[in-house]
């Protein structure tokens, strides 16, 4: 099975989330699925750059966000769920995936539109209260 997991942070510099969601992409890929990861990086250039962690190809996706705090809440709420939104159905159209699974706040929205627009199931898990 393909599984597209956008993710807002992943190894090798993250809090709890992140290493949630790297244990949750190595057991899958332990029982033979392959994995893909799409990281938001808000504040950096825009563009998708790749890096590799423990054998992961992960795209970092850079999203303009100003240091303002009124500004960098709508630059990563409004605008960056509709880019990320946009390069995860490109992705998708380019390399069919048989679910999205996306992790945590920041990529939640963005997953569930490009996987309704491509017609490939999707789920997704928060890991705090927070944004209840």
């Amino acid at each position: 099975m393909r599984i597209l997991i956008p993710t807002d942070s992943f190894p090798p510099v993250c809090g709890g989330s992140g290493w949630s969601t790297y244990e949750l992409a190595r057991g899958l890929r332990t029982l033979g699925h392959e994995v893909t990861i799409v990281q938001p990086k808000p504040g950096e250039a825009p563009g998708v750059r790749e890096i590799e962690y423990d054998g992961f190809q992960v795209q970092l996706f850079g999203a303009p966000a100003p240091n303002v705090p009124y500004l960098r809440n709508y630059y990563k709420s409004e605008r960056l769920t509709r880019s990320l939104a946009d390069h995860l159905v490109s992705l998708l159209r380019r390399t069919p995936h048989d679910v999205v699974h996306a992790q945590h706040v920041m990529t939640t929205v963005a997953g569930i539109q490009a996987a309704k627009a491509i017609g490939v199931p999707a789920v997704a898990t928060v890991r705090d209260y927070w944004p209840v």
